[in-house]
């Protein structure tokens, strides 16, 4: 509906919000983020496709049910590149915004020139055109109610997990919930390994919403991030920005 020019996009998925003019933490080289840098090929000169990611993760994690999902979605879309997940427009939208949209979603979780999207940005007096990001703490389904510890990138026990959180709800005694964090465990260590946290200050400062695991893959396999682990200061966000 907005016709030639200019179209409305929106997109959830896991982003940095803060990101600088050649932030050291991206791989600006990446092909996800320009796609001929690579000729469409990963930096190990694999496919930069949804088949190849799909290879991919089948090596590096026999028996997941990702590469599955990927091949379905490259039936759906094969003339969509894999950079489309990856989402960093500096013209319409917000130049300190990365979103990564985990692949086998990207039809789901993003919009582009969708008729009720335009409708509803021209309810004001103008179009709402400011790109705006909007954190949602929570996460999106079925990744929701999972948990992970942003330093090291490992996953909680999620019900300990939310323990913890209930307990900051609840306004427990600051002993109370130092106690609760350290009763935190990783996911599947021993319930008498000691856990992640010594305090509530440490727990706050690190629990993050979990990833999909199809983001990390994403993130190795296009080399996106200078740290492996940069993927783990990702968060969920909807995204709102024209292009």
């Amino acid at each position: 509906m907005a016709g030639m020019g200019t179209r409305i996009r929106k997109a959830i998925g896991y982003a940095l919000t803060d990101l600088e003019e050649n932030d050291p933490r991206i791989n600006w080289a990446s092909p996800l983020l320009d796609f001929e840098l690579f000729d469409g090929t990963s930096p190990d000169g694999e496919p930069m496709t949804f088949d190849g990611l799909a290879d991919y993760i089948a090596r590096n994690n026999p028996g997941s049910p990702i590469p599955g999902l990927l091949r379905v979605e490259a039936k759906i879309r094969p003339y969509t590149p894999l950079n489309d997940c990856v989402i960093h427009d500096t013209e319409g939208g917000d130049p300190a915004v990365l979103v990564v949209v985990p692949p086998s979603y990207l039809g789901s979780w993003t919009h582009s020139d969708d008729d009720i999207d335009y409708i509803e940005a021209h309810f004001g007096e103008g179009p709402d055109t400011d790109p705006v990001v909007t954190p949602v703490p929570g996460g999106f389904y079925p990744f929701n109610g999972v948990f992970m510890d942003r330093q090291t990138g490992l996953d909680l026990i999620a019900g300990r997990t939310m323990g913890f959180r209930h307990g900051i709800r609840d306004g427990v005694s600051p002993e109370e919930l130092d106690g609760l964090a350290r009763n935190i465990r990783l996911d599947g260590d021993p319930v008498d390994t000691p856990g992640p946290f010594t305090n509530a200050a440490e727990a706050v400062d690190r629990i993050t919403p979990r990833l999909p695991e199809e983001v990390k893959h994403l993130a190795s396999f296009g080399a996106l991030f200078t740290d492996p682990l940069g993927w783990s200061g990702l968060r969920p966000v909807h995204y709102k920005w024209w292009s």
